[in-house]
């Protein structure tokens, strides 16, 4: 399971796909307690007859195996944690960057050169009036491509 932790901690790729391969794994780490509990009352009941010297070495490996246990479990929620801020975020700017792609498309046109080109008073008062408009979006628009920028490598 490590190893597999390990590639759930490298994925490159959405992080909606990472958590979601994550969850069965980590999920299968979690769901180990049970094993371990039963490992263990099994083992107690074989050696408690045993003399302490000839099972010292079954109940270190016992430790070990639940020290092990714990620590696989704590890098579990420590990416468990991660991921999830991280599809939290993704979220976030996916629906950001298609405000700011819908805001775009409808500029984009009005921003054009043959749009730019004005033959009397009307058109230059029109033009002017297109751009005071373009300018307010632009500045209501602030906010959002601020909290894109963040994310943009």
């Amino acid at each position: 399971m490590t190893g597999r932790l390990e590639d759930i901690e490298e994925t490159v790729g959405s992080p909606e796909d990472t958590f979601n391969k994550a969850k069965g794994l980590f999920s299968d780490i979690f769901d180990k307690y049970k094993d371990l509990e039963q490992l263990d009352k099994a083992l107690k009941d074989l050696i408690q007859d045993l003399p302490r010297e000839d099972t010292q070495t079954i109940k270190d490996q016992q430790d070990a195996l639940q020290s092990q246990w714990e620590d696989l479990c704590k890098r579990a929620k420590a990416c468990s944690s991660q991921l999830s801020d991280s599809v939290s975020n993704w979220q976030k700017y996916q629906g950001a960057v298609e405000q700011m792609v819908l805001w775009l498309d409808m500029a984009e046109p009005r921003l054009a050169p043959e749009a730019s080109s004005c033959s009397s008073l009307d058109q230059v008062e029109k033009r002017l009036a297109d751009m005071q408009d373009l300018k307010k979006g632009l500045q209501e628009n602030a906010p959002l491509m601020d909290s894109i920028l963040p994310f943009v490598p």
